[in-house]
């Protein structure tokens, strides 16, 4: 196909080894000798790809798995030495969707969002014994495993999703991998019409105008729960990006602007949880597919965070010194 394969990894969540169907009998030291075969295949058939490993199922924060599936310890199935990973991978959901059993997260509560802090500092863990220099990448995260539940598929997401790639992002996790493109309700797109949901839209626009460089945003009001994030804008020498989340339901915020801000603010489009709106403007493709005008407002001295809202602003003149 003349394709190359930038990255694998060798087993999909093996530390919930029962969904793999191995052999009778199959244990971690068995898996570590088939990894160690793929890994030295791979490094002389494809020396370009990358090996991710282990791709553990990190789940809710460190809470025992329900007690019918079947799993061996994270910490013994990847081997450090010759055969350690390029890059250190893991997957993460916090909680079991309601297809398969599980309840309903609030999906604006502090602690919902919050959760994937015990999973990343339980990967470093791992990474410090195996691969301490390699980088962190979270593989597979969604709404909740198993599909996702029904409200995956609405703007009620969109917290969890842009709150998860900010707090990874500030932790050193340079690779984030959304579940799925367009399957079950956990999708960026409708998986018969391939209409962009709210995640989708959320997603363009940090891929728009947030920078992989991190920087301190300072605290965040926590009598209220708003969320702060500042990264390096995209494509802009010097410029800053803000995401500004105020996950309340009832109370708006005002935040104190310190120059000219462009404000790309999402909310749920009016009566409508499956349709996000910009700006008070629903959003929606035009013709051909063609996506619409994503331009933000220019404001400056302050602007109002409305309640269940997610802003993007960013600050094209801000001249930070770590963003040149």
């Amino acid at each position: 196909m003349g394709g190359k394969i930038w990255a694998s990894e060798f087993a999909n969540e093996p530390n919930l080894i029962g969904g793999t169907q191995p052999p009778k009998g199959y244990t971690s030291a068995d898996y570590r000798r088939d990894y160690t075969r793929f890994h030295d295949w791979l490094a002389a058939r494809s020396p370009q790809t990358r090996v991710l490993a282990p791709g553990a199922f990190e789940y809710r924060d460190g809470s025992p798995l329900p007690a019918f599936i079947t799993t061996l310890p994270t910490r013994e199935m990847v081997p450090n030495g010759p055969a350690r990973p390029d890059v250190v991978s893991f997957h993460f959901y916090g909680e079991i969707s309601q297809r398969c059993a599980g309840p309903q997260p609030d999906p604006q509560g502090a602690a919902w969002l919050g959760m994937i802090d015990h999973a990343i500092a339980r990967t470093k863990t791992l990474r410090r014994e195996i691969a301490p220099d390699a980088p962190l990448w979270l593989t597979e995260t969604a709404e909740t495993a198993c599909g996702g539940n029904p409200q995956a598929a609405t703007f009620a997401d969109t917290f969890r999703f842009v709150d998860q790639l900010a707090r990874a992002a500030r932790q050193g996790v340079s690779v984030v991998m959304h579940n799925t493109l367009a399957a079950s309700d956990y999708a960026l797109l409708d998986e018969k019409s391939f209409a962009p949901r709210p995640n989708y839209w959320a997603a363009l626009l940090w891929k728009r105008t947030m920078g992989t460089r991190v920087l301190d945003a300072g605290s965040a009001d926590a009598k209220f729960g708003l969320r702060l994030y500042a990264q390096c804008q995209r494509g802009v020498a010097g410029g800053v990006s803000v995401l500004a989340i105020n996950p309340d339901r009832t109370q708006p915020h005002d935040l104190a602007l310190s120059g000219e801000a462009e404000v790309r603010s999402l909310t749920q489009a009016e009566r409508d949880p499956a349709h996000a709106a910009l700006n008070g403007t629903p959003l929606e493709l035009g013709a051909g597919d063609t996506l619409p005008d994503l331009a933000g407002l220019r404001r400056s001295g302050s602007v109002t965070l409305a309640p269940s809202s997610v802003t993007f602003l960013t600050f094209a003149k801000a001249d930070n010194p770590a963003c040149r």
